[in-house]
């Protein structure tokens, strides 16, 4: 288990982190490729050992956002919401934390809206031009309702 840690990093740098990591959902949720990829460095990497692999820089990124958008193999989960909660700061450094924090992915079916994901988020935030951008994004997805059909969200 991590030190305490949070008393290190400013109240502004806190909203800031949760700042990305909401825009980082929000383009998600939408579509919006523009919002996905200002969330990340430039040469930052997703991984998810269950879903997208890992990948690194917006070229990469971009790639992957395209095909999760436009695949009928994903269009299912489309539409749907992330909320993440539990978000903890493992490792604060000048220009450079590290988090953990769970979510939950919900996704809209003609009998309401059903979990179709939970998992975990473990992050890695660099500070550039007074934002908190992912440096490394790792997903782990513990549950899905569609085994080895999820992609990492």
């Amino acid at each position: 288990m991590g030190a305490i840690c949070v008393h290190r990093l400013s109240a502004k740098d806190q909203a800031l982190i949760r700042d990305t990591m909401d825009r980082f959902n929000r383009s998600m949720d939408t579509g919006d490729k523009s919002e996905f990829l200002s969330v990340f460095s430039k040469d930052g990497i997703r991984e998810s050992p269950s879903g997208w692999g890992t990948i690194q820089g917006h070229d990469e990124l971009g790639k992957a956002f395209d095909i999760y958008f436009s695949s009928p193999k994903y269009a299912s989960f489309r539409g749907g919401q992330h909320r993440v909660t539990s978000l903890i700061y493992e490792k604060v450094e000048p220009g450079h934390v590290e988090t953990w924090s769970t979510y939950i992915f919900v996704i809209p079916s003609p009998d309401g809206p059903k979990i179709a994901a939970m998992g975990t988020y473990r992050d890695a935030f660099v500070k550039e031009d007074n934002r908190w951008l992912f440096a490394r994004r790792v997903n782990e997805i513990t549950q899905n309702i569609i085994p080895g059909q999820l992609p990492s969200v």
